[in-house]
């Protein structure tokens, strides 16, 4: 965790040039304020891509960053270069996990799926400071599967999964500043992950794969619906060091 010197440092040397000024003054003041340093600042990299937060999207953390980066190693080893593959970023938000998806894959195409507006306009944001050219990605308006109507070789995933009875547990700031719809999932942290889970079988390819987020569930209750929704290859991670967990599911 930077401290305070620090991330004011950051704020006068990527947001203001290095220079002091009355807006440098003012960005000090939402620092001091309890305000997100990267809502601040503007931006995030992730994964060697530029991830725009003007439409105060949920920030990118760096356990997400971690198993995305895996599951980029995984394609690059396992697919044609020759060949197109076509993903779905579900839930997407800022759309941090399609776009680094397209920065580090070149034959790679995105959906972006998310049922908030005010997200896709941040993904549009995002793919043009990223230079994506537009025959490689789409943003869909889409209540889950609702809106998504072919099959993928990958699906990433990172829903919804506080539990309300955690929610004393969440840090103040993200209460105060991060969208709560990005984090409660009703009473038990399942609410998006049971149809997620249910319907994502008919929309991914023999031989995709499937990485979701989960971290506040207990595994049990997730293996349970994967058994129900008749997975039979699927393994839970940890990553650690940073924090976070993620499930991965291999189909066909």
């Amino acid at each position: 965790m930077e401290n305070l010197f620090s991330q004011l440092w950051r704020i006068m040397e990527e947001k203001h040039n290095g220079m002091i000024t009355m807006n440098t003054w003012r960005d000090a003041k939402r620092l001091l304020r309890g305000e997100p340093l990267d809502y601040i600042i503007g931006h995030i990299r992730f994964n060697g891509a530029l991830i725009d937060l003007s439409c105060h999207p949920l920030i990118p953390r760096s356990g997400t960053e971690n198993w995305v980066q895996k599951a980029i190693e995984y394609i690059k080893k396992s697919s044609n270069t020759e060949e197109r593959i076509q993903c779905l970023d579900i839930f997407a938000g800022s759309g941090c996990i399609g776009i680094s998806i397209l920065k580090n894959i070149p034959h790679a195409t995105v959906d972006f799926a998310d049922v908030d507006r005010e997200m896709l306009k941040q993904i549009e944001i995002n793919l043009k400071i990223n230079s994506i050219d537009q025959t490689r990605a789409k943003v869909i308006h889409s209540d889950i599967f609702k809106n998504i109507d072919k099959e993928y070789n990958y699906i990433f995933a990172n829903p919804p999964y506080v539990p309300l009875l955690e929610k004393d547990k969440v840090a103040k700031w993200c209460l105060e500043y991060e969208p709560h719809h990005s984090y409660f999932a009703g009473y038990d942290g399942l609410l998006f992950i049971e149809p997620f889970l249910r319907e994502a079988k008919k929309h991914i390819k023999s031989g995709g794969k499937i990485w979701m987020e989960y971290e506040w569930i207990k595994e049990e209750k997730i293996e349970k619906l994967l058994e129900d929704s008749d997975y039979e290859r699927f393994n839970f991670h940890s990553n650690y060091p940073v924090p976070g967990k993620y499930l991965e599911i291999s189909c066909g």
